[in-house]
Order: structure tokens, then C-alpha cells, then sequence
């Protein structure tokens, strides 16, 4: 059998007849293409990372075209959540299927504004309760929204910037004699585009190209312990001594040289 949703009719709404009330809407325009907004929307695997003040796991259940559905752990406890995408009519829907709030829906309609920015109409619907509570609960949930957007805008952002910038022709940049450079460590440098990043390992120098080869994240600011690094939108980490991944085939990119020519240190375009 081939994956789905589990929920029944899940691309409409309220779809089990539940007595659910609006409690809040959210409007805004997120400074990405609508491209990078539904490659967002896919990707249940940075919640926990880049949204670490709100989810504190997840568990994937099943995941396909539709969308996805995953145990998720946060402050309030575990509920599982099933999102479901409807490309064609521009929209999605997260629905609790187990948890607290049980049976709520969250939509999200979104509309091309230009080649970079998509604008998305967000409602939360949620089980009926005193209107008090409604009130209080749909505040929260707007306020909770706007930073997983904030959130999200960053990182579509930086990776439209990886994926828009083609490294221009290089020289060679001499670093110096090992040893000095080794004091220096860490440090950074351009080569002709590409922001070559070299660590103290081992009493080695290691240079690598400080860009997640997952998603581009550039990897400039995450700290080296023991020789690996971690990417902090997926939470892949990195043994620079190898370049390897443990949780993925991935390495990070190699497209350069690092030359050592009687104790002088270059770095090369290849």
C-alpha cells in the first residue's frame, strides 16, 4: 500500500465534523519564493533544530508527497501531527491527531507575491472551549507562529543566497607558514567566492568549505568540539578529519585544495 494520510478526506477541512472555532488568523509576507516556502513546509526534520525554543523532538510516522506525520515533542507534552499539502489549491493543513488539543487544524493559504516573496494567511482552529480561553489560546498560537516564521524566513533566505551565489573565478590564497597559521586558528577565508573555514584538529589544520552540503546552511558560526561540527537546521553533524557525515552519505564540499609546500600553506580552487 502506498504511504497517505491517515486522517480520512484529510485535505479538507474539519473532514471528522468536529466543533471546532476559529481562534486566530495570522497574515503576513515572508521575504521567500513560494518555491523554498513549500520546500519548508516538507521538511519535518528541522523542526526540533532550527526550532529548538519550541519543539524538543520528533519521531517520523510516515512521510511522502502528501506531506508528513510525526510525534513531536515539546514543553507541553507529545502530540502527533499529520500535514498534509494541497499544491494545486496553494495550501496545507497541520492537524492534531493525538495530544493535547486534539483535532485542531491549522491552515495556511499562500500567494506568490514576487520572485521573492510569498504571502501566507495562517487560521487556527480549535476545539470548542470558553471564549476566554479561545482568546488566550489564539493569541498564543499567533505569537508562537510568528517566530517559527521568523524562524523559517532566515533560513529560506540564506539558502536562496547559497543557492543564487555562483563562486567566481579564484586565485590561490597564500596562508603562511603552518605553524603560524596554526596560532591563528580558527580563522576564515574567501577564495573567490566560497568561504573556506580552517580548524585546529589533532594538531592539524583542517580546511573545509563552511556550507552544509544538506541544505547550504553556511556553517561559519558552529563551534568545533572534538573535531566535529554540527549544523544547527537539521542537526547533521560533521567529522572534519573526514569530511563524513554519520546520519546522511554526505560530506562537506571539497572544492579546493589545501596545499602544504615546505611548511607554506595554500589553499586552491579546483
Amino acid at each position: 500500500m502506498s504511504s497517505q494520510p491517515v486522517q480520512a478526506n484529510a485535505a479538507a477541512f474539519n473532514p471528522d465534523g468536529l466543533d471546532l472555532v476559529k481562534a486566530a488568523g495570522l497574515e503576513r509576507v515572508i521575504g521567500a519564493s513560494l518555491e523554498r516556502v513549500w520546500e519548508n513546509v516538507a521538511d519535518w526534520e528541522h523542526l526540533p533544530w532550527l526550532h529548538h525554543s519550541s519543539f524538543s523532538s520528533i519521531d517520523l510516522q510516515d512521510a511522502a508527497t502528501w506531506g508528513w506525520r510525526a510525534k513531536l515533542g515539546a514543553a507541553g507534552g507529545e502530540s502527533v501531527v499529520e500535514l498534509v499539502m494541497d499544491k494545486p489549491a496553494s495550501q496545507y493543513v497541520a492537524r492534531t491527531l493525538e495530544g493535547s488539543l486534539k483535532g485542531m487544524e491549522i491552515w495556511t493559504v499562500l500567494t506568490p507575491v514576487s520572485t521573492h516573496e510569498t504571502a501566507i494567511d495562517v487560521s487556527f482552529h480549535v476545539p470548542t472551549m470558553g471564549d476566554d480561553i479561545v482568546e488566550r489560546l489564539g493569541a498564543a498560537l499567533e505569537a508562537s507562529y510568528q517566530t517559527l516564521w521568523d524562524e523559517d524566513e532566515a533560513m529560506m533566505q540564506a539558502r536562496e543566497k547559497a543557492l543564487s551565489d555562483a563562486p567566481a573565478g579564484a586565485a590561490p590564497v597564500v596562508l603562511g607558514r603552518r605553524d603560524d597559521v596554526l596560532a591563528k586558528l580558527p580563522m576564515a577565508v574567501d577564495l573567490g567566492g566560497r568561504l573556506i573555514r580552517l580548524e585546529r584538529v589533532d594538531d592539524q589544520v583542517i580546511a573545509f568549505r563552511a556550507t552544509c552540503p544538506h541544505m547550504l546552511r553556511p556553517l561559519d558560526d558552529c563551534p568545533n568540539v572534538d573535531g566535529t561540527i554540527t549544523c544547527p537546521w537539521h542537526g547533521y553533524t560533521f567529522d572534519l578529519r573526514t569530511g563524513l557525515s554519520p546520519q546522511t552519505e554526505l560530506r562537506l564540499l571539497d572544492d579546493f585544495g589545501l596545499e602544504d609546500e615546505e611548511g607554506v600553506l595554500t589553499l586552491k580552487p579546483i
